[in-house]
């Protein structure tokens, strides 16, 4: 488990050079960005390599005493983790009625 902002940032390094295997960045594409209380700021990332395999990933900042802090970090290659950071809907899809 991570304990410190500095070891989420040197695991997610880890885990994207490791994603990366070589290949190149094609380009970022910006997601999302949430502003909520003006405490918490999330933004989504879709990365793409040079070989078209893409990756999503979520960055979750936090403001403590007017300082901002990296919170968490996810990062996901499925459709539906990357649908989700971007805060898609399928209209196909019936929503839930909890």
């Amino acid at each position: 488990m991570v304990k410190t902002p500095s070891e989420l940032i040197q695991r997610s390094e880890q885990a994207y050079t490791g994603w990366l295997d070589g290949k190149s960045v094609y380009k970022a594409h910006f997601g999302i960005k949430e502003l909520k209380g003006e405490i918490f700021d999330n933004r989504s990332y879709i990365i793409e390599r040079d070989d078209g395999i893409v990756v999503g990933v979520w960055v979750s900042y936090r403001q403590i005493k007017g300082q901002w802090y990296v919170a968490d970090i996810i990062g996901a290659p499925n459709d539906d983790a990357i649908r989700a950071m971007l805060n898609m809907t399928n209209p196909r899809v019936k929503p839930s009625r909890d």
